[in-house]
């Protein structure tokens, strides 16, 4: 299915079942999360949704950061794959 048109779906389904119903009731994807954040013109839902995203990021960051240090000094091509990849969750929440 398109991109746009996914997203534009999920959009309309969110608003028709109710933004804060939705985070209440359901764990959403930080992807979902920006999505409604981006959609709602709600500033304390902006600042709920923008509070639920930061602890997730920050989650995310302790948890990568764990596992990599778990990992530096062990060998091998799969090794390497988990490292590059937990790396790059450490890069990406220092950009956010």
């Amino acid at each position: 299915m398109n991109e746009k048109l996914e997203k534009d779906l999920r959009l309309i389904l969110f608003k028709e079942y109710g933004f804060e119903k939705i985070l209440d009731n359901f764990y959403i994807d930080k992807s979902d999360l920006t999505l409604i954040r981006e959609n709602t013109v709600d500033i304390q839902l902006k600042n709920r949704l923008g509070k639920i995203i930061k602890k997730r990021n920050q989650s995310e960051l302790v948890e990568a950061s764990k596992k990599y240090n778990e990992l530096k000094d062990k060998k091998g091509w799969a090794v390497s794959l988990l490292k590059n990849y937990y790396l790059n969750v450490i890069m990406r929440q220092n950009e956010e």
